[in-house]
C-alpha cells in the first residue's frame, strides 16, 4: 500500500492539478481574509464549504486517471491487492484534502496579520473550541473524500463521479433554496453541507444532540461509502 501512496506522489508531483488546486484556493482564502470584516478564525471556519470543490479536484486527480486509462489494470495485473489499492488511494486523497484545509488555515491567518481585523471584531471564542471545531470538520472531510472515492471506483468514470459528488452535497441545499415545502425544513438537518457548515460557523452554539447526530452523519457517510466501495470494487471486472 505505501508503494502505492509513493507512485501516486511521484505522479502528481510531477503534473500540475494539485499546483493548480492549492493555488487557487489559497489566493481566493487570501483574498477573502484581507478585505473581509470578520477576524480570521471566523472566516476561516464559515468558508469551509467553498473547499469542497477544491476537494473534489484532488478526488478526481488521486482517483480517476487509472480509470480514464489501462493503469488500473496494469496494477491489477501486477499483483496490486484491490483493497490495498482502494485504501492507498483513499488514504492519499485525505491526506492531501486534510493539508490543503490546514494550510489554507495558516494562509487565512498570515494574511490577517497583514489586514487585521478591527478591535471590536476580535475573536472572542477560546482555542478549544476552535481546534474541536476544525477537527470535527477534518473528520467531515474524512467523510467527504471517501464517499468521493467510492464513486469513482464504483462508476469508473470521471464525469460521473463530478455529477454524483456535487449532487450529492449540493443538491438539497440548492433543491430547498430555490423550492420550499413546507413541513419539509427538518431535512436540511440531515444534510450533509449544512451539517459540515454548522460544525464551521456555529460551533460553540450546537447543543450536543446536534454535535452527535453531524458526527453521526459523517460516520455514516465514511462507513457506507467505504464498505460498498470496497465490496463492489472487488467484485467489479476490470476492463
Amino acid at each position: 500500500m505505501f508503494n502505492i501512496i509513493r507512485a501516486d506522489l511521484y505522479r502528481l508531483s510531477h503534473g500540475k492539478v494539485i499546483y493548480s488546486t492549492y493555488a487557487l484556493l489559497f489566493a481566493g482564502i487570501a483574498m477573502g481574509a484581507l478585505f473581509s470584516e470578520y477576524p480570521a478564525p471566523l472566516v476561516v471556519t464559515t468558508q469551509i464549504t467553498l473547499v469542497i470543490p477544491f476537494i473534489l479536484a484532488i478526488i478526481y486527480a488521486v482517483c480517476a486517471p487509472d480509470f480514464n486509462t489501462a493503469a488500473i489494470k496494469n496494477a491489477l495485473a501486477n499483483g496490486s491487492p484491490r483493497t490495498s489499492l482502494y485504501a492507498a488511494r483513499l488514504i492519499l486523497s485525505f491526506l492531501l484534502s486534510e493539508l490543503l484545509y490546514l494550510l489554507g488555515i495558516a494562509v487565512n491567518f498570515a494574511a490577517e496579520l497583514i489586514s487585521p481585523a478591527p478591535p471590536e471584531m476580535a475573536y472572542v471564542g477560546s482555542s478549544a473550541t476552535l481546534l474541536t471545531s476544525i477537527a470535527t470538520q477534518s473528520f467531515m472531510i474524512l467523510a467527504m473524500v471517501a464517499t468521493g472515492c467510492a464513486i469513482i471506483f464504483i462508476s469508473r468514470r470521471g464525469v460521473v463521479c463530478i455529477a454524483v459528488f456535487l449532487a450529492l452535497f449540493f443538491g438539497v441545499s440548492i433543491a430547498l433554496s430555490i423550492i420550499s415545502f413546507a413541513g419539509v425544513e427538518w431535512i436540511v438537518s440531515y444534510d450533509f453541507t449544512y451539517t459540515m457548515g454548522r460544525f464551521a460557523a456555529q460551533f460553540g452554539d450546537l447543543e450536543q444532540a446536534e454535535l452527535i447526530r453531524g458526527l453521526a452523519l459523517g460516520a455514516f457517510y465514511l462507513l457506507a461509502s467505504t464498505a460498498l466501495g470496497v465490496v463492489l470494487f472487488r467484485r467489479s471486472e476490470i476492463k
